[in-house]
């Protein structure tokens, strides 16, 4: 068949593990050999039937006169303990796989075999078809529906045949039907496909029998493997939606099997009125998984349980060491049960009894209190003791409700060399064991990475996270799971920068020494930079001066002499991780220099910025620091210039670059400037002592020294800084004479400048 498929993201709540709240697990038997085949539970009564058979006539077996292999039917109230038990001669059913189903007036219907037999409350035969059915359906007037090859069956509620309706469609060993929302039928039956494999076929029939709708599912003009599917339930859901179940072994693309692991997998998918796709899901291991039991709560959630046989975490399939204390030594296949959400996902998960000693038959999920049925032949593990070669076995579940499921959190990032790191953490924590799961990002399929102690993941193999992943982690509270919702953590990996440019070099008009700018790079891999100057041998740099990566980006060449010489420098960064990255650029200084022409005239030489690309010089002139102007700009290839119309006296002369926007932590950049050359003999670049205005004694000093100023300074602000450019004390001028406590700063030498004037810097020693 060919069916519209509906593209469906691959969404997971969590795909986890636990002893799933486990209220009581009874064995029941004798001495021989005891199995539990199939169950079912009267939600009016409270009342819990068992169908299977034993070789037993002793211990919990009670009626087992045949000395043989016997009927046996249990009835019991919902804590287990049994009401009575009884036995019956196989005779009545030929086939050992039947079904019971508890009825309206308190009885119950044994089917699956060669006969149909109605029973009261008490174990007692009230009526017995000599005709099989593969299932039947109880009316509300006791009547019944069953399910024959070409037809549909009445049978009235003491056991007498009614008109049957037809089924006006070949069904081919039909398995399955129910009574629709709408009064009709919906039956399955199996069909063969090419090379007698079989796939599922589905029949809508109205309350007449007429057919609505026929479709196939699992089909494939391609080869199949050798097992097909195996049709186990149908359920609808109260908006008239269909939930479908089955065992299969298609693994190839083109059919309607979606998401295959390898071998036989638990295939479930929803349908709508129609029958077309909703959700298609398998879930499974790369071993095999066999369908047992399936049924769906008023919530449209779903459980199904299943053999496996899997021994190691794969697919779908995941134990718990931490929280599995029953199979703590990943015993092989045994007992899987599945809880999915109304769409599909996979919502918890756990495995029980002990391995391939128990084996599930049956299921029943009523609200939220699930029920196993099924034959174990072990007393560990979730096992309550072993009677003989095997038993009937049962458990119940909690119904693990309200239990807070944790979130996860990110901590902060911490960033190195090699990529984001980060904690991720839960909140709302429950207990003290948890197991964290990462979604495989090509298979959707979430494997185990940590069992711990701790609520937060510190795996070392995983705290580096590049690329998008789904995490989460599971905690249990009273052997009930807490799952937390998926993390989803797809960081921006940051790669470290080649290297570390320099933006420009200039001069600091307050302290006259030359000022190294760069533009941090916007990571945060860098954990200092170290800066390098050009000794006096051409192309070797030595290392002036380190900063960290959350100081400003301006470093003061405290030891440059800018009226003296240019000066080239370098910058490189250190990351995280230690590693020194490669140099960049070398940018080398401006150096002016002036002599006197003829008359007034001045000749002015300085050396090439190198560095960065800019068109053009601009030249300064000024009657003294504070005053100059701009007087003429040249092309970037000219170093040299004569001031015709210079004024007489001193002069002061001074090169601008116009450079790139340097954006340091600071004020921003656009410039570099030379060193002031001037005619002016008094005029020095860096005072020790600037007579009349300010002056600062004792200096050196080793704590307190006092800050002696002319009355214009009151209300300005000072700083000290160190040759790095980093404050290290600053305030305001608050009296002609006042003291600075130097106690908290370290011994070494310093600037100290006055904010928003013109006066340059002069240095201060503390002892």
């Amino acid at each position: 068949m060919k069916n519209v498929i509906l593209s469906i993201s691959f969404i997971i709540s969590a795909q986890l593990n636990a002893q799933i709240g486990v209220e009581w697990v009874r064995n029941y038997g004798g001495p021989s050999t005891d199995r539990l085949l199939n169950a079912d539970f009267n939600s009016t009564t409270n009342i819990i039937m068992t169908l299977g058979d034993t070789g037993s006539s002793s211990g919990d077996v009670h009626g087992n006169t045949a000395g043989s292999t016997a009927i046996w039917i249990t009835k019991m109230i919902p804590n287990g303990d049994t009401i009575w038990t009884r036995c019956y001669n196989n005779s009545l059913l030929i086939n050992p796989f039947g079904k019971i189903k508890a009825t309206n007036d308190l009885g119950f219907i044994v089917f699956g075999g060669l006969n149909t037999i109605k029973f009261d409350g008490n174990g007692n035969q009230q009526w017995n078809l000599n005709a099989g059915c593969a299932d039947l359906i109880e009316n509300s007037d006791g009547s019944f529906y069953l399910l024959g090859n070409s037809e549909i069956f009445k049978v009235s509620s003491n056991g007498i045949f009614q008109p049957s309706i037809p089924i006006n469609t070949n069904l081919n060993g039909p398995v399955k039907f129910i009574r629709t929302n709408d009064n009709g039928f919906l039956v399955g039956s199996q069909e063969n496909g090419q090379d007698g494999i079989k796939f599922i076929k589905l029949v809508k029939l109205s309350s007449t029998g007429v057919v609505q709708w026929n479709r196939t599912y699992g089909e494939s003009s391609l080869s199949y493997q050798d097992y097909g599917s195996y049709l186990s339930e149908i359920k609808q859901l109260a908006n008239g939606e269909y939930i479908i179940s089955a065992t299969t072994g298609v693994v190839i693309p083109g059919t309607d099997v979606i998401g295959n692991h390898g071998q036989k997998d638990v295939w479930v998918f929803k349908i709508d009125v129609l029958g077309n796709f909703v959700w298609n899901k398998c879930f499974g291991s790369s071993q095999e998984e066999t369908l047992r039991g399936l049924d769906v709560n008023s919530n449209n959630e779903v459980v199904f349980t299943a053999t496996y046989n899997s021994s190691v975490p794969n697919g779908d399939f995941l134990t718990n060491r931490v929280l599995n204390e029953k199979n703590p030594n990943y015993v092989t296949g045994g007992t899987w049960l599945v809880k999915l959400s109304s769409d599909g996902s996979l919502f918890w998960q756990g495995t029980y009894g002990y391995g391939s000693s128990n084996s599930p038959y049956a299921l029943k999920f009523i609200d939220n209190n699930i029920f196993i049925f099924g034959t174990s032949s072990s007393s560990q593990g979730n096992n309550d003791e072993n009677n003989g070669s095997s038993d009937s076995w049962i458990i119940k579940f909690k119904p693990c409700s309200s239990i807070t499921a944790p979130t996860i959190s990110l901590s902060p990032n911490i960033v190195n060399c090699s990529g984001y790191t980060s904690q991720l953490e839960t909140i709302n924590t429950l207990n003290t064991t948890y197991q964290w799961y990462k979604q495989n990002n090509t298979s959707g399929i979430l494997a185990n990475i940590q069992n711990q102690t701790n609520y937060f993941l510190n795996n070392t193999s995983e705290i580096v996270f590049n690329g998008l992943a789904n995490y989460v982690v599971l905690t249990a509270v009273d052997h009930c799971p807490a799952i937390s919702l998926p993390f989803a953590f797809e960081p921006t990996y940051i790669a470290p920068p080649l290297n570390q440019n320099i933006c420009l070099v200039s001069v600091n008009p307050s302290t006259g020494k030359n000022k190294v700018v760069w533009e941090k790079e916007q990571t945060q891999v860098i954990e200092q930079y170290k800066i390098y100057r050009e000794n006096t041998q051409s192309g070797s740099f030595d290392l002036i001066g380190t900063t960290n990566y959350s100081d400003s980006s301006v470093f003061e060449d405290a030891l440059s002499n800018t009226s003296q010489q240019a000066y080239r420098y370098q910058i490189k960064y250190i990351d995280t991780c230690g590693n020194e990255s490669s140099v960049g650029d070398t940018h080398k200084t401006l150096h002016l220099t002036i002599n006197q022409g003829v008359g007034s005239t001045w000749n002015l030489i300085w050396t090439a910025y190198e560095g960065v690309s800019f068109p053009s010089y601009n030249i300064y002139r000024g009657t003294n620091s504070s005053n100059m102007t701009l007087i003429n700009t040249v092309a970037s290839n000219i170093t040299s210039y004569t001031d015709n119309n210079a004024p007489t006296g001193f002069v002061y002369y001074q090169i601008e670059i116009l450079g790139p926007n340097c954006t340091p932590t600071k004020s921003p950049y656009n410039n570099s400037k030379s060193n002031i050359s001037t005619n002016d003999p008094s005029y020095l670049g860096i005072n020790e002592n600037l007579n009349n205005q300010i002056s600062i004694a004792p200096n050196p000093t080793t704590n307190l020294t006092t800050l002696t100023v002319s009355q214009e300074f009151i209300g300005k602000s000072f700083s000290i800084t160190d040759f790095a450019g980093r404050v290290v004390l600053q305030g305001e001028i608050l009296s002609l004479n006042q003291t600075i406590d130097l106690q908290k700063v370290a011994r070494g030498s310093y600037f100290l400048t006055v904010e928003n004037t013109n006066l340059p810097g002069f240095k201060i020693i503390k002892e």
